[in-house]
């Protein structure tokens, strides 16, 4: 048996774990490339483990283990756990009149339960991209089919304006190399899109997989832990965990997940709560490991498409 268990896996030496990933990489359905090992770490966790590419975007290795997964109120007095909790409990209760009982009941409810998982071993895209929005050559552009796009970017390159959003149509965004054109994504539902988006051999991280690689082994509310007004600058950060898996702690957007029935989305609530000016650590409860979003289903798949961000999954045959 191959050791891609992370317990067997962190008693290889570097060369050692090259060699048992080389051998492994023909077997799989995607042609990786460029594989190289890279350390990272976090909450006194190291992992060395290998980074390929597939047409120029990285994906890591990150080796199967068994992990709890959801949240409940903390059993033990920890003033770390609790002092955050006080602080959401009281937002709930001055910004949304709920009484003290109600608060904890709301903040349970928000949750996914707590479980025991095998989360199995796997390449993780690191870092997720648009769902909605699709990036486009402006060279691709018929001159007499998109004249009226092209005249857009021209007005828009003559300002001084750094982005421009047309809802569900374009997007244009200026950075040191130009102009970026995105075209808004028009698939109607998740099956379409994945039969468009979702080649052979990759696949989408279930709920569970997703909680677990996005706490990397936190023992906390959110991925970096339970301080959240030291953590938070003034725009939603970027944030690299233990597996050097790369993530947007940003409520207006979610990840895409798999479930049983069709998907759901992780890591926001598209700005539900950060629309009510609310207190910091409620504005940003939506980001935090365990969170569900109840409302999810009001809103359908052409409705979420713009605030969903994805990545790729390449699963080891064990």
């Amino acid at each position: 048996m191959q050791p891609w268990d992370r317990s067997t896996w962190e008693t290889l030496i570097s060369s050692e774990k090259k060699e048992r990933l080389t051998e492994l990489l023909p077997l799989l359905p995607v042609p990786f490339e460029n594989l190289h090992m890279q350390i990272f770490e976090q909450f006194g966790r190291r992992l060395e483990t290998g980074v390929v590419s597939y047409e120029g975007r990285e994906f890591v290795f990150v080796p199967g283990e068994s992990v709890e997964v959801g949240w409940e109120y903390p059993k033990e007095k920890n003033s770390d756990k609790t002092d955050i909790l006080s602080r959401l409990e009281k937002s709930l209760q001055e910004d949304l009149l709920f009484s003290p009982q109600e608060a904890k009941i709301e903040l349970q409810q928000h949750m996914s339960p707590v479980r025991q998982i095998q989360r199995l071993p796997m390449f993780i895209e690191r870092e997720p991209f648009s769902v909605g929005w699709i990036p486009y050559e402006i060279e691709d552009l018929h001159p007499e089919d998109d004249k009226d796009l092209i005249d857009e970017i021209e007005k828009f390159s003559q300002s001084t304006d750094q982005s421009l959003e047309v809802d569900q149509s374009f997007k244009l965004e200026r950075n040191d190399d130009g102009i970026r054109l995105f075209i808004f994504d028009d698939s109607e539902t998740f099956e379409e899109w994945q039969s468009i988006h979702m080649e052979e051999g990759f696949s989408l991280l279930n709920e569970e997989e997703w909680e677990s690689v996005y706490s990397a082994g936190a023992d906390a509310l959110f991925p970096w832990g339970n301080d959240i007004e030291h953590f938070l600058p003034q725009r939603p950060p970027i944030i690299q965990n233990g597996l050097g898996l790369i993530f947007s702690v940003d409520p207006y957007l979610k990840e895409l997940t798999s479930t049983a029935e069709e998907f759901t989305g992780k890591g926001g609530d598209g700005g539900a709560y950060l629309h009510g000016g609310f207190a910091k650590e409620l504005a940003y409860l939506s980001t935090a490991t365990a969170f569900r979003d109840r409302e999810e289903h009001e809103l359908d798949w052409c409705e979420w498409i713009g605030a969903f961000l994805y990545r790729r999954v390449v699963r080891i045959p064990v």
